[in-house]
Protein backbone atom coordinates (compact mmCIF):
# COMPACT_ATOMS: atom_id res chain seq x y z
CA UNK A 1 0.00 0.00 0.00
CA UNK A 2 1.34 3.50 -1.06
CA UNK A 3 2.33 5.69 1.97
CA UNK A 4 1.79 2.95 4.61
CA UNK A 5 4.35 0.18 3.70
CA UNK A 6 6.67 1.97 1.68
CA UNK A 7 10.03 1.99 2.94
CA UNK A 8 11.25 5.56 4.68
CA UNK A 9 15.12 6.93 4.70
CA UNK A 10 15.62 9.25 7.58
CA UNK A 11 19.03 10.93 7.22
CA UNK A 12 19.98 12.84 11.04
CA UNK A 13 22.05 15.82 10.23
CA UNK A 14 23.29 16.75 13.43
CA UNK A 15 22.82 15.54 17.25
CA UNK A 16 19.32 15.68 18.96
CA UNK A 17 17.42 15.54 16.62
CA UNK A 18 13.81 13.26 17.32
CA UNK A 19 10.83 12.01 16.30
CA UNK A 20 8.37 13.05 18.85
CA UNK A 21 5.70 10.94 20.24
CA UNK A 22 3.64 8.97 17.77
CA UNK A 23 1.92 5.48 16.89
CA UNK A 24 2.70 3.99 12.92
CA UNK A 25 -0.54 5.19 10.74
CA UNK A 26 -3.06 2.30 10.55
CA UNK A 27 -1.51 1.23 14.43
CA UNK A 28 0.62 -1.04 12.35
CA UNK A 29 4.18 -1.93 13.78
CA UNK A 30 7.58 -1.35 12.10
CA UNK A 31 10.66 -1.98 10.82
CA UNK A 32 13.64 -0.15 11.39
CA UNK A 33 17.70 -0.33 10.70
CA UNK A 34 20.24 2.33 11.67
CA UNK A 35 22.32 2.09 8.14
CA UNK A 36 24.89 4.05 9.55
CA UNK A 37 26.45 6.84 11.97
CA UNK A 38 25.38 7.68 15.18
CA UNK A 39 23.07 5.44 17.45
CA UNK A 40 19.14 6.40 18.22
CA UNK A 41 17.74 6.33 21.36
CA UNK A 42 14.17 4.94 21.27
CA UNK A 43 11.30 5.05 23.37
CA UNK A 44 8.87 2.46 23.53
CA UNK A 45 5.47 2.64 25.52
CA UNK A 46 3.57 -0.43 25.90
CA UNK A 47 -0.13 -0.86 23.91
CA UNK A 48 -1.82 -1.40 27.44
CA UNK A 49 -0.63 1.98 28.58
CA UNK A 50 -2.24 3.62 25.49
CA UNK A 51 -5.43 5.00 27.01
CA UNK A 52 -3.67 5.87 30.20
CA UNK A 53 -0.79 7.98 28.02
CA UNK A 54 -3.59 9.64 26.13
CA UNK A 55 -5.39 10.83 29.16
CA UNK A 56 -2.17 12.36 30.40
CA UNK A 57 -1.32 14.09 27.61
CA UNK A 58 -4.64 15.63 27.42
CA UNK A 59 -4.34 16.87 30.27
CA UNK A 60 -0.82 18.34 29.74
CA UNK A 61 -2.02 19.68 26.40
CA UNK A 62 -5.79 20.26 26.66
CA UNK A 63 -8.60 18.92 25.02
CA UNK A 64 -8.47 16.87 21.96
CA UNK A 65 -8.55 18.79 18.91
CA UNK A 66 -9.91 16.84 16.24
CA UNK A 67 -11.01 13.17 15.88
CA UNK A 68 -7.60 12.25 13.90
CA UNK A 69 -6.20 8.39 14.54
CA UNK A 70 -2.78 10.72 15.33
CA UNK A 71 -3.80 13.53 17.62
CA UNK A 72 -1.18 12.99 19.91
CA UNK A 73 1.67 12.99 16.78
CA UNK A 74 0.16 16.66 16.72
CA UNK A 75 1.02 17.78 20.24
CA UNK A 76 4.50 17.11 18.31
CA UNK A 77 5.83 16.47 21.94
CA UNK A 78 9.34 14.44 23.49
CA UNK A 79 7.91 12.89 26.69
CA UNK A 80 10.63 12.67 29.17
CA UNK A 81 10.95 9.26 31.15
CA UNK A 82 10.70 11.22 34.73
CA UNK A 83 6.96 12.84 33.32
CA UNK A 84 6.35 9.02 32.39
CA UNK A 85 7.51 7.63 35.65
CA UNK A 86 5.51 10.59 37.59
CA UNK A 87 2.52 9.63 35.84
CA UNK A 88 2.37 5.98 36.39
CA UNK A 89 2.95 4.79 32.97
CA UNK A 90 5.48 1.87 32.02
CA UNK A 91 8.17 2.89 29.36
CA UNK A 92 10.82 0.76 27.83
CA UNK A 93 14.37 2.76 26.60
CA UNK A 94 16.43 0.88 23.67
CA UNK A 95 20.02 2.10 21.96
CA UNK A 96 20.05 1.08 18.26
CA UNK A 97 23.24 0.86 16.94
CA UNK A 98 24.14 0.82 12.69
CA UNK A 99 23.60 -2.29 11.62
CA UNK A 100 20.96 -3.07 14.33
CA UNK A 101 17.31 -3.18 14.23
CA UNK A 102 14.35 -1.93 15.84
CA UNK A 103 10.65 -3.76 16.14
CA UNK A 104 7.55 -1.50 16.76
CA UNK A 105 4.57 -3.52 17.64
CA UNK A 106 1.39 -2.57 16.56
CA UNK A 107 -0.21 0.09 18.39
CA UNK A 108 2.64 0.87 20.56
CA UNK A 109 3.37 4.80 21.19
CA UNK A 110 7.17 5.65 20.86
CA UNK A 111 9.73 8.12 19.69
CA UNK A 112 13.47 8.61 18.84
CA UNK A 113 16.37 10.72 19.21
CA UNK A 114 19.30 10.66 16.99
CA UNK A 115 22.47 10.82 19.26
CA UNK A 116 24.13 12.06 15.90
CA UNK A 117 24.27 12.28 12.16
CA UNK A 118 23.26 9.18 11.05
CA UNK A 119 21.30 7.32 8.24
CA UNK A 120 18.00 5.02 8.54
CA UNK A 121 15.43 2.81 7.00
CA UNK A 122 11.96 2.09 8.30
CA UNK A 123 8.97 0.52 6.80
CA UNK A 124 5.35 -0.12 8.60
CA UNK A 125 4.36 -4.37 8.77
Amino acid sequence: IPGVNTPYWYISRRENTPATLHIEDGDLGSVNLVLAGAPKIWLFIPACEKGRLEDCMGQLYGRRRSNCSQHIRHYNALISPSLLEEWGIAYHLDCCLPGEMIITRRNTYHQVLNMGQNVAESVNI
